[in-house]
């Protein structure tokens, strides 16, 4: 653990899946990565 509070993003490359696929894909993404 480094104890970061800082900002952490993602970064969309395709956008054919529409903004609700990509925002839904990108935050099981970053749960998973931090879990």
């Amino acid at each position: 653990e480094v104890n970061y509070n800082g900002v952490v993003s993602v970064e969309v490359f395709k956008f054919d899946e529409g903004p609700e696929v990509i925002a839904s894909e990108s935050l099981n993404y970053l749960q998973q990565a931090f879990a």
